[in-house]
């Protein structure tokens, strides 16, 4: 069902800034502004979304340790599992 909406939504305007550091070459910053619109049940629908993010601690995350239990308990899922179960 959501793969068959995203084909619904029509990209009306997106515009991306990207903010790099000089010295370091890293990403730090960017700004998407994007409008959508689609049909859904005979009703248009227009959506404008303003997102920015910060990024930053670059290489400073700990290791993440996943216990043992974890690993000896865990099962492959298919797309569709991943998915939520084919929306």
């Amino acid at each position: 069902m959501l793969q068959g909406m995203m084909e619904d939504v029509e990209v009306e305007s997106i515009d991306y800034q990207i903010i790099i550091d000089k010295e370091t070459f890293y990403q730090t910053e960017a700004t998407i502004n994007m409008v959508m619109g689609m049909d859904i049940m005979d009703q248009s629908i227009t959506i404008d979304q303003d997102t920015h993010m910060t990024l930053s601690e670059f290489n400073e995350i700990d290791p993440i340790e996943i216990p043992q239990e974890v690993l000896d308990n865990a099962t492959e899922m298919s797309e569709d599992e991943l998915m939520g179960g084919g929306f």
